[in-house]
């Protein structure tokens, strides 16, 4: 984290970060996240690249796909929820960088809901027992 960076960008990058830990459900701190957006009306592509991570990790320390994070994050366009709406507005942003962002947290989401990560251990446990023979 850049030693001069923005409060907005620090309190997401510490949530992202740190989230997990707090004695809070996760959903808590999914909103207290996405709270960033709504008190800082003019957050730019940089805080919401900051934010888009932070969901990132977030999932990631909460169960992933399956997770109270993914699974919000993976709600259908349209079916409520401001941290699926949040994702589906990076997805069609202008920023290239914020398109990016989102497609991968989509991408790898999805991957680890589909069964993903069990068929890479699987794969990679028949390629060791390939060489150990």
């Amino acid at each position: 984290m850049p030693h001069a960076a923005p409060c907005p960008q620090v309190i997401c990058w510490v949530l992202g970060e740190y989230g997990h830990l707090a004695r809070r459900p996760p959903a808590a701190v999914l909103s207290r996240l996405l709270s960033v957006l709504t008190a800082h009306r003019m957050a730019t592509d940089r805080v919401r690249g900051v934010l888009l991570a932070a969901l990132a990790k977030l999932a990631a320390h909460t169960g992933g796909a399956a997770g109270p994070v993914g699974a919000e994050l993976l709600r259908p366009h349209g079916a409520g929820g401001e941290a699926a709406e949040f994702l589906h507005k990076c997805l069609s942003s202008q920023s290239l960088e914020l398109q990016q962002r989102a497609h991968e947290l989509l991408a790898l989401l999805k991957w680890v809901r589909g069964g993903g990560r069990e068929r890479l251990h699987e794969a990679r446990t028949r390629c060791i027992r390939k060489r150990n023979v």
